[in-house]
C-alpha cells in the first residue's frame, strides 16, 4: 500500500506591500526617465528603502540594459541586500560594459569575501589598490580576506591601515578585535571592542562581541548587563533577547524569564529561539510533556542541537527511551562533540542494558573529556555490567576522584557485585541504597530495574510500592508500576497505575497520554478524548494533545467537534496544525477542503515549505499543473530538495518533459559531486517511463558524488520496481559493505526477503533495522505483521503496540495493530481499530480483509459477508484466496 504524501518566511503582510511597491514604481516608471529612475532609486537606498532602489535600477535597465550607472547602483543594492550572487552577476556585466571602470573591484571583492572565495577578494582589491590611493573600506576587505585565510599578521597590518585611513572605521575596530580572538588574546580584543562600542554608542556589533567574551568568562551578571545595553539599540535583537531571558531562568527568576520568551516568540513567531527558551523554562519547572512540546515547536522552525537535547531530556524524563535515544542521536549528528548528549546518549543505552553500546558512547565521551567523572561514572558501570571487573572498577574509581558526591557508594558497590555475576550481593547493595536513602526516587528505581533485568518483574513492583509515600513523587513511581504491569498483559492494572499517577501529580502528563494510547487500543475513543481533554486543562496550547483529541473525536463521528480541536490545533502551531487538519481531509476524500485550509494556513504562514509541498501535491492530484508547478517553484527557493523533485514530476506529468531534463542537467553541471542532480534526473527519465536513462544517469553519479549511498539506495529502489529483487539486494549489500549500520539498506534487504516469503532471514533484518534506529516505524510495523503472519503472535502484537505508540492516527498501523489483537483473540479490542483504518483506508482490500475476520470472530456475519464481497471488488492483495474461502463458507452457512 501507498499512500499520496504530503509535506514552512516572510510575513503575508510585507508580500503584499511588496507587491503593491512593485505594482506602484511600475505604473509610475512608464513615463519616467532613466536617468530620472536611477535619481529616485538613489535617493530610496539612502532613506533606507533599498528594495524600493532595486526595483527603480531594474526598471531603469529594461529601458537601456546598457545604463551603465543604473547597473552598477543595482549590485550595490544586491549587496547591501545580502543577496551577493546577484551582486556579482550584475558587477561582472558591469566591469564587460565599462572596463575602465575600477570602483566595481572593491563591490566585487565584497561579494567574493562574503562568498567565501578569499582569494578572489584579495586579487580585487590589490587591482583597486594598484590604482588607487588607499581607503579604509578597500583595507577592511583585505582585513578580512587575510583573515578568513588565517594570516593573522597580514589581516591585523590591513585593519590597522584602515583604522589609520579613518579613525571612525567601526569596520577596521571589529576586524582587529576578530584577529585577536582568532590568535587567542582576548585581553587584547577587549579594549579595541570598547572603544568601537564608544565611538558608535548606536551600533550594536561591538556590544555583541563584547558579551560573547564576558559571557565566555564566566562573568554573567556583568553579560546580563551587556545584552541590556543591545536591547537598548536595538529592542528586537534575537541574540540579546534569547540571552537575557538564558540568564534571567538562571538567576531562578522563571516568570521574568517567561517574559522574555513570550517576547521573542510575538516578535520573531518563526524562529526557535523562543520556543526554546519556553521549553527550558517548563523543564526547570518539570512539566515534561508541556516542554517536549515547545522544543517540538523550537525544531520546526530551525532549532539546534540544544533543542534535541532537552527534547531528549523530556523524552527521558517520561521513560520514552527510544524517542530520547533518537533527540540525542539527533544533537549528536550536529555535534559530535556535545557532551552532555553523548552521555545521555550511553546513560540511556545503560538503562535499556544495551551494554555494548553503552561502553562504546562512554569511552567516546571520556576521549573527548578524560576529566568527565560522568562520563567515566557511567562507562565504569557498563563494564561492570558487563563483567569487565578490573575495567570498570578503574573508571568508577577515577569518577569519584574527579567528583566525589558523583554517586552513592551503594550503588556503586551494587553494579560492581552485578558485573561479578555475584546476583545476591548486588541485590544487597542496592538495597543498602534504597535503606540509606528511603526518598530517593533514583535508588529505587535503580533497584527496581535491577530486578526486570533479572526477569524478576514481581521483586520490581514489590519494590516500587514499597516506596509509595502519599506525596508528588508516587506520580513518577506509578508510572513505572504502570508500564511493568502492561509488560506482564495486566492490563487493569497498568490502567489504575495511571490513574493515581494522575491524582498524585494532576499536571504530570504521561500518564494521560498513556491512558489515551490505552484506550485508543481498546478501541474507547470516547475515553482517549477524556485523557486529551485532563492535558488540555494543565496545557491549553499542547499540540500534540490537540491533535490526538481532534482524531479521537472524528473516530467516535463527533465530527464538527474534531473540526473545531483541529483549528485550535493551528492557532497553536499554523503550520503543524494545518498539515494534520488537511491530512485528516485527505484521508476523508475532502480534498478541496484540504486545498482551502492549507491556503489558509498559508496565509498565517507564508511561503512555509511543508504548506506548499502539501498545496502543490493537491493541485497536482487534481491535476492543476500551472498551480501545482507554481508552488513547486516557490517551494524550491527555500527547499530544493523538496521542491526541484516534485517540480520535475510535475512538468513531466504535464508533458512538459524537456524543461524537466534541463532542470535536472543544470544541477548536475553545477555541483557535479552531490548526489541531489544525479537524483532528479534520474527520478525524471524513470517518470518518463525510460528507465534504462534513469539507471545510466546514477551509474554515472556514482563514482563522482561526495555520498553515493542516495545514488544506491534509488537504484535499488528501480531495480525493484521491475522486480529485479536480486539486482536489488546486490545494490543493498555493496552499500552495507561500507556502511553496515545504515538501516534504510537493511530496511531494504528486509522487504524483498519479505516479499519473496523468506520470512526468517526478513524478521533478521527487521530487527536489525529497528536495533539500528528504535522508532522507525516501518520497520517495527512490517516486523509486526510478519510475525503474526508466522504465529509469533506475542511478539507480533509487541512490536505493533511499539510503532502504534509513535503514530497512533496511521490507518496501516491501526491495521496492523487490529490484525494481531485478532489473532490474540482479542477481537473485541481489535474491532475499532479496524474499524477506523477502514474508515480512513477505504479500497485498501487487505484491511477491509482484517475487519471481516473480526466481525466473523464476533458473530456478526451479515456485516463479514458484506465486508469480504467489498474486500474482493478491489482486486488482488496477498490473502484474496484466505478471503475467497471465508466468503464462500458464510454463503454456504446461509
Amino acid at each position: 500500500m501507498t499512500e499520496f504524501q504530503y509535506g514552512e518566511d516572510t510575513a503575508l503582510l510585507r508580500r503584499i506591500i511588496v507587491l503593491l511597491l512593485v505594482g506602484f514604481f511600475l505604473y509610475g516608471c512608464g513615463s519616467k526617465t532613466k536617468e530620472e529612475m536611477l535619481q529616485e532609486g538613489i535617493k530610496l537606498t539612502e532613506e533606507g528603502n533599498v528594495t524600493g532602489g532595486v526595483i527603480l535600477f531594474r526598471n531603469a535597465l529594461e529601458k537601456d540594459p546598457n545604463f551603465v550607472e543604473a547597473r552598477f547602483h543595482l549590485a550595490k543594492g544586491y549587496i547591501d541586500l545580502e543577496r551577493y550572487p546577484q551582486a556579482e552577476r550584475e558587477l561582472q556585466k558591469v566591469k564587460l560594459q565599462d572596463p575602465s571602470n575600477t570602483r566595481i573591484d572593491v563591490f566585487l571583492a565584497k561579494a567574493y569575501i562574503e562568498t567565501d572565495r578569499p582569494d578572489e577578494a584579495l586579487e580585487q582589491v590589490e587591482t583597486y589598490l594598484a590604482s588607487h590611493p588607499p581607503t579604509a573600506e578597500a583595507l577592511v576587505i583585505q582585513g578580512r580576506a587575510y583573515l578568513v585565510k588565517k594570516d593573522f599578521p597580514q589581516s591585523m597590518e590591513a585593519f590597522r591601515s584602515a583604522k589609520e585611513i579613518d579613525p571612525q572605521t567601526l569596520d577596521a575596530y571589529l576586524g582587529m578585535a576578530s584577529v585577536y580572538l582568532a590568535e587567542g588574546h582576548i585581553e587584547s580584543a577587549l579594549p579595541v571592542l570598547e572603544t568601537a562600542a564608544e565611538l558608535h554608542p548606536s551600533d550594536k556589533r561591538a556590544l555583541l562581541l563584547i558579551a560573547r567574551i564576558v559571557m565566555a568568562r564566566g562573568q554573567l551578571d556583568e553579560g546580563l548587563e551587556i545584552w541590556k545595553k543591545v536591547l537598548a539599540i536595538d529592542s528586537r535583537d534575537i541574540d540579546a533577547l534569547y540571552q537575557v531571558g538564558l540568564l534571567t531562568i538562571n538567576s531562578g527568576d522563571l516568570d521574568e524569564g517567561s517574559k522574555f520568551a513570550e517576547d521573542l516568540i510575538r516578535i520573531h513567531p518563526n524562529r526557535p529561539e523562543g520556543f526554546q527558551l519556553r521549553g527550558l523554562i517548563l523543564y526547570e519547572k518539570q512539566e515534561w510533556e508541556n516542554a517536549a512540546d515547545a522544543f517540538q515547536r523550537s525544531l520546526s522552525h530551525g532549532g539546534n542541537l540544544q533543542s534535541h537535547y532537552f527534547l531528549g531530556l523530556c523524552q527521558y524524563r517520561q521513560g520514552r527511551y527510544e524517542v530520547a535515544l533518537s533527540e540525542f542521536n539527533r544533537a549528536l549528528d550536529i555535534d559530535p562533540d556535545f557532551t552532555p548528549a553523548r552521555m545521555m546518549l550511553a546513560s540511556t543505552l545503560l538503562v535499556q542494558n544495551r551494554l555494548d553500546d553503552a561502553i562504546f558512547q562512554g569511552q567516546t565521551a571520556v576521549a573527548s573529556d578524560p576529566r568527565n567523572a560522568w562520563a567515566h561514572n557511567v562507562l565504569g558501570t557498563a563494564l561492570l555490567m558487563k563483567g569487565r571487573y578490573e575495567e570498570g572498577m578503574a573508571s568508577l574509581e577515577l569518577a569519584t576522584q574527579l567528583d566525589p558526591g558523583l554517586a552513592t557508594v551503594h550503588l556503586k558497590k551494587g553494579a560492581v557485585s552485578l558485573g561479578m555475576g555475584d546476583i545476591q550481593r548486588a541485590e544487597s547493595a542496592m538495597l543498602d541504597a534504597v535503606q540509606a536513602n528511603p526518598d530517593a526516587l533514583e535508588s529505587r528505581l535503580s533497584l527496581a530495574l535491577f530486578y526486570v533485568r533479572q526477569g524478576q518483574s514481581d521483586k520490581a513492583i514489590a519494590s516500587l510500592q514499597e516506596g509509595l509515600a502519599n506525596n508528588e513523587q508516587d506520580a513518577f513511581i506509578y508510572y513505572q508500576l504502570a508500564n511493568l504491569y502492561f509488560r506482564q498483559e495486566r492490563f487493569d492494572d497498568g490502567a489504575e497505575a495511571l490513574e493515581q499517577a494522575k491524582s498524585a501529580k494532576p499536571d504530570f502528563l504521561a500518564p494521560y497520554f498513556s491512558l489515551g494510547v490505552f484506550h485508543l487500543a481498546k478501541a474507547e475513543p470516547e475515553k482517549a478524548v477524556e485523557e486529551y481533554k485532563g492535558i488540555l486543562k494543565h496545557a491549553p496550547d499542547n499540540f500534540q494533545a490537540l491533535t490526538l483529541l481532534a482524531n479521537s473525536q472524528d473516530q467516535m463521528g463527533n465530527r464538527q467537534e474534531a473540526i473545531a480541536t483541529f483549528k485550535k490545533a493551528v492557532d497553536v502551531d499554523p503550520v503543524r496544525g494545518t498539515l494534520v487538519y488537511a491530512y485528516n481531509l485527505i484521508r476523508r476524500g475532502e480534498n478541496p477542503k484540504a486545498l482551502r485550509v492549507v491556503s489558509e494556513g498559508l496565509g498565517k504562514a507564508p511561503n512555509a515549505p511543508l504548506l506548499l509541498e502539501m498545496r502543490g501535491k493537491i493541485h497536482a492530484e487534481q491535476r492543476d499543473y500551472p498551480a501545482a508547478i507554481a508552488d513547486f517553484r516557490n517551494l524550491s527557493q527555500t527547499s530544493p530538495d523538496k521542491g526541484l523533485p516534485l517540480l520535475a514530476q510535475t512538468l513531466v506529468a504535464s508533458g512538459q518533459n524537456d524543461e524537466a531534463v534541463a532542470l535536472g542537467l543544470n544541477l548536475i553541471s553545477s555541483n557535479p559531486e552531490a548526489p541531489f542532480g544525479y537524483l532528479l534526473l534520474s527520478a525524471i527519465h524513470n517518470a518518463s517511463d525510460n528507465s534504462d536513462k534513469a539507471y545510466a544517469v546514477l551509474d554515472e553519479g556514482l563514482p563522482k558524488v561526495n555520498d553515493p549511498r542516495p545514488l544506491s539506495m534509488n537504484k535499488a529502489g528501480l531495480l525493484r520496481g521491475q522486480g529485479k529483487n536480486a539486482q536489488a539486494l546486490e545494490v543493498y549489500g555493496n552499500v552495507l559493505k561500507d556502511h553496515e549500520d545504515f538501516f534504510p539498506a537493511v530496511y531494504g534487504k528486509a522487504s524483498i526477503h519479505h516479499q519473496q516469503g523468506e520470512y526468517a532471514e526478513a524478521s533478521r533484518l527487521y530487527r536489525q533495522a529497528v536495533e539500528l534506529n528504535p522508532n522507525f516505524v516501518p520497520a517495527l510495523n512490517d516486523l509486526a505483521y510478519l510475525l503474526t503472519g508466522q504465529n509469533q503472535v506475542k511478539d507480533g502484537l509487541d512490536f505493533a503496540m511499539r510503532a502504534f505508540r509513535l503514530a497512533p492516527t496511521d490507518p496501516a498501523i491501526m491495521d496492523t495493530l487490529g490484525y494481531a489483537l485478532y489473532r490474540d483473540g482479542q477481537s473485541d479490542r481489535a474491532l475499532g481499530l479496524l474499524e477506523s483504518a477502514a474508515q480512513s483506508l477505504p479500497d485498501n482490500p487487505t484491511v477491509l480483509y482484517h475487519l471481516a475476520l473480526v466481525y466473523h470472530d464476533l458473530g456478526r456475519s451479515g456485516q463479514a459477508l458484506q465486508t469480504l464481497e467489498s474486500s474482493l471488488a478491489k482486486g488482488d492483495f496477498p490473502e484474496k484466496k484466505q478471503a475467497r474461502e471465508l466468503l464462500n463458507n458464510l454463503n454456504g452457512a446461509q
